[in-house]
């Protein structure tokens, strides 16, 4: 699971470190800039809001490496668009692939890390993606290392796509959540939350009755049960206030530093 999650946070952290050097490839103006993140947004949107059926369908293990692949040659198209065909149709393509690919692989991770944490007993998920932020410092730092000594763009993301698809594929040999019944391993306890504005939360488990009726819930109906609660549409207003925040800063940071500080794109990279 740790190189899952630093896998992610390796490939998010290097094509974001190269935004500079791929505006300079293509001649870019911001606005275009800004068209070609939003290109990996709408890819993330739609593959984040299937991803639940994805997973139930074609299981983690199987979701995590086809979506690591596809970040892999994602990276690899977005490069070869910047340095070799110079075009930013090109690099839209391989960003859409890399949004595509990404959040239905943070899903998948992230129902991963759950089952770990149900075998284990123990909370384990500040860990896991603590390995995210090590994973992007990392690739942080390659990526102001390949723009200090000019590395090309594609070469840079296409060695660091490889990096990741072969690394996490070979991780996800070792993921259990898809073959590892809950009920049969040791009793986990999740926290209650009892405080007064809360009270304990309900968990939904397999087999569980539907509204007392006695029959077990589908996983369909279990997702529909899971939006009509409000906390999940809080829980959605929280998360989009925290990636407008990290998504401003994380894509456009290294061109601040570039453009607005007149800083190098390593030094932009390295912040």
């Amino acid at each position: 699971m740790v190189v899952a999650y630093g896998g992610s946070g390796l490939a998010f952290a290097s094509w974001v470190s190269r935004l500079p050097a791929i505006r300079d490839g293509l001649d870019l103006t911001p606005g275009t800039v800004g068209l070609l993140l939003l290109c990996m947004t709408l890819g993330s949107f739609v593959s984040v809001s299937a991803s639940g059926l994805i997973v139930l369908r074609l299981g983690s293990k199987r979701t995590i490496r086809a979506g690591a692949i596809m970040v892999g040659c994602g990276m690899a198209v977005a490069g070869f668009g910047t340095s070799v065909l110079v075009t930013p149709v090109a690099v839209a393509v391989g960003l859409a692939v890399i949004g595509l690919g990404s959040a239905s692989w943070s899903t998948a991770s992230n129902v991963e890390g759950a089952s770990v944490e149900r075998a284990v007993g123990r909370h384990i998920m500040p860990r896991l993606h603590g390995a995210f932020s090590l994973g992007t410092v990392a690739g942080a730092g390659l990526g102001a290392w390949a723009a200090a000594a000019s590395v090309p763009v594609f070469w840079h993301l296409a060695a660091a796509g490889v990096v990741v698809a072969i690394s996490v594929t070979t991780a996800a040999a070792w993921f259990r959540a898809d073959v590892t019944p809950v009920a049969r391993e040791r009793k986990y306890v999740p926290d209650n939350f009892e405080d007064p504005f809360t009270g304990p939360i309900p968990i939904v488990t397999a087999g569980a009755p539907a509204d007392g009726s006695g029959a077990p819930l589908d996983n369909k109906r279990k997702i529909a049960e899971a939006w009509r609660d409000r906390r999940t549409l809080l829980l959605g207003v929280m998360v989009l206030g925290l990636a407008l925040a990290e998504g401003a800063a994380g894509d456009w940071v290294a061109l601040a530093l570039a453009d607005g500080h007149g800083q190098t794109d390593a030094a932009g990279a390295a912040g």
